[in-house]
């Protein structure tokens, strides 16, 4: 059987003090005598009182939770990320609440309006340019995920083209002849898997979208290397996922001429790969060396263990959280983009 949960009007009664009284207690305000205040302190521990944040919420408009929403939790980033707010939210006073809204973008914002929420960080790995509706809220978003707000709203972004970039031309540096990656955009591919020149372009000169700044900064390095761009050792995926990458790589080892670096668009794909790598006997290091992204706490735990760009996932989380109080709380200053840093996070599957 439910107990009945103690009401104000129960605290002030066996306290015998007013209603009002009780409430200046909770909220540490008022005057009063100090035998008084202990008295009603007392009556509150024994009656397990805990105060009704409905009714604060209505009088108040604040409910100190903030909202974070992320399309799925089928890769290791998305947890840890929300791991991370939710400490640092705890942090700053706040709860958390989790929407999952998986690649309807729009269901995230509409899910936010009816969610009781002072604001909102929004995970998402799809572009929301134009996307106007999302931003006139009456409630601050911050955007992560890479994507931008049009300059309409806060948003954090990981230093996707520099740290990619970075990792592929690490691989070249330490032995590597033909470097692939696995995790491009599919729209850059047309049916019979070759690039398409317009796509191309666009990727090349991407701001936002993790997937095609991360095939930017691929792409720069192997330029930088004399090596023309090869899409078959430059595979598109469905989605940043375990599954995929193992799909990918099997495709990649199917048609022979397998390169002896991989760059993986995040550690879910690399994940994959590496799956895929040692069913078919091929040694990593020794025969592939591969780089993931993120640097998840799987990534320690991989078969060898992962060597991963590691883009500082707490501070990225912290900025967010930081960014989204701060509107809450009122600042009106101009939408600002923070980018963190990042390190190669040196593991097994390189040498």
């Amino acid at each position: 059987m439910i107990r009945k949960r103690a009401t104000i009007a129960d605290v002030a009664a066996r306290a015998g003090v007013s209603a009002q009284t009780v409430s200046n207690v909770v909220r540490g305000t008022g005057n009063m005598r100090e035998e008084t205040r202990r008295r009603v302190e007392q009556t509150i521990q024994e009656l397990d009182y805990r105060p009704n944040r409905s009714a604060q919420t209505l009088r108040s408009g604040v409910t100190k939770m903030l909202g974070v929403a992320i399309p799925y939790f089928d890769q290791p980033f998305c947890p840890m990320f929300v791991e991370y707010v939710a400490r640092f939210s705890r942090e700053r006073g706040y709860g958390l609440v989790i929407s999952l809204y998986g690649r309807d973008i729009d269901s995230a914002v509409n899910e936010a309006r009816r969610i009781n929420a002072d604001g909102w960080i929004i995970l998402s790995d799809v572009s929301l340019e134009g996307n106007d509706e999302a931003f006139s809220q009456d409630f601050p978003i911050v955007l992560a995920g890479d994507c931008l707000g049009a300059g309409t709203v806060d948003a954090v972004m990981m230093p996707n083209v520099e740290a990619s970039a970075y990792a592929t031309q690490w691989l070249f540096d330490h032995g590597c002849e033909r470097v692939g990656m696995i995790g491009a955009s599919p729209r850059l591919f047309d049916e019979s898997g070759q690039f398409i020149p317009g796509e191309l372009d666009r990727v090349m000169h991407a701001v936002e979208r993790n997937v095609d700044m991360r095939f930017r900064g691929y792409a720069q390095a192997v330029a930088r290397n004399t090596m023309p761009l090869d899409a078959s050792i430059a595979l598109p995926a469905a989605a940043i996922t375990r599954q995929e990458g193992e799909r990918q790589a099997e495709l990649l080892i199917e048609r022979g001429g397998l390169p002896d670096g991989l760059f993986c668009a995040n550690d879910a794909i690399a994940l994959g790969v590496l799956s895929a790598l040692n069913r078919h006997g091929i040694r990593v290091p020794d025969d592939v060396q591969v780089i993931g992204f993120d640097n998840t706490i799987d990534a320690h735990y991989m078969s060898p263990a992962l060597t991963s760009i590691d883009p500082d996932s707490q501070e990225y989380a912290r900025w967010a959280v930081e960014m989204l109080i701060a509107r809450i709380e009122g600042n009106d200053e101009p939408p600002v983009v923070k980018t963190t840093a990042f390190s190669l996070v040196e593991r097994e599957s390189t040498r």
